[in-house]
């Protein structure tokens, strides 16, 4: 992360130790173990909350997508498909109607109307 070899490692920690002092470096190397160990975990959780914000805005693409491909879908295709075959059963059956009213006196239908 840094690129610190062991020399300046080394380098380091004799400073750390001429600085500070041998009876108050356990302390100090503990203190900045728990300060690295929060930081570690603050970005962690960042690191966490990022990955789990990108994956709900592809979620919420991907289901626009979807959405949209499903209604051209239905609406280019199935659907239309549907309403025509309705459509012409329906003109199928109110003809089958207009010809036997026909034949059995003149009564009026709900498709007369329309």
């Amino acid at each position: 992360m840094f690129d610190i070899g062991w020399s300046e490692l080394v380098v380091i920690a004799v400073v750390a130790l001429i600085a500070i002092g041998p009876k108050e470096l356990p302390g100090v190397l503990r203190m900045v173990g728990q300060w690295m160990g929060k930081a570690r975990k603050m970005a962690a959780e960042f690191q966490g909350q990022f990955q789990e914000a990108m994956r709900e805005a592809e979620m919420a693409d991907l289901k626009k997508s979807f959405d949209e491909v499903k209604d051209v879908g239905c609406a280019g295709g199935v659907r239309d498909r549907r309403t025509r075959h309705a459509d012409d059963a329906g003109r199928a059956c109110a003809g089958d109607l207009r010809r036997s009213r026909g034949a059995c006196g003149g009564f009026r239908t709900a498709c007369d109307h329309a």
